[in-house]
């Protein structure tokens, strides 16, 4: 098996590893939804302790209304993610289509890629501190390294052309 089929056969599970990202990151926030939206209307919520405990700091109470605002804040950083996971998949659909890494597309497809992360980072932190400033959600919306992650995929799409201007130089020799 050569280096190509080796990345190909990763690429694939990459895929398949995204797309099971994907429905967690969907059920997720259906859930979020759907929860944060019961707890700003019912009086008592069944789980409001438990909720309470896993989305607020140990030495704060609060009541149904902010535990629904904060799951409903929690669902618009999960859509973020959900959008992110979406490219992704649809990069390495792109990428198994044309058997290599190694193209202009996908140069072009990886930059975006890397743009979008730095972009839904930059938007997430921006959204969660407005959260912070409104309410009462203290830090728990942490969504750093997007940044990073989106500069090493803008630095890998600058390898990747390279690669395909040397497939391309290789094919016109």
């Amino acid at each position: 098996m050569n280096n190509l089929e080796k990345i190909q056969k990763t690429m694939k599970v990459f895929q398949t590893l995204t797309k099971i990202v994907m429905g967690f990151s969907f059920v997720a926030i259906a859930f979020t939804l759907v929860v944060g939206s019961v707890s700003l209307m019912a009086d008592k919520l069944p789980f409001g302790e438990l909720l309470q405990r896993l989305l607020i700091e140990a030495d704060r109470t609060i009541d149904n209304r902010e535990i629904g605002i904060a799951l409903l804040c929690e669902s618009v950083v999960l859509v973020f993610g959900a959008i992110e996971a979406i490219c992704v998949c649809r990069y390495f659909k792109l990428e198994l289509s044309e058997g290599t890494p190694f193209t202009e597309t996908g140069a072009k497809s990886i930059t975006k890629l890397g743009i979008l992360f730095i972009v839904v980072d930059v938007l997430s932190a921006a959204f969660s501190s407005a959260m912070e400033k409104f309410a009462f959600i203290s830090e728990r919306m942490d969504n750093g390294g997007g940044i990073g992650i989106g500069i090493c995929l803008i630095l890998l799409a600058m390898v990747v052309r390279y690669g395909a201007e040397l497939e391309q130089r290789g094919r016109a020799k």
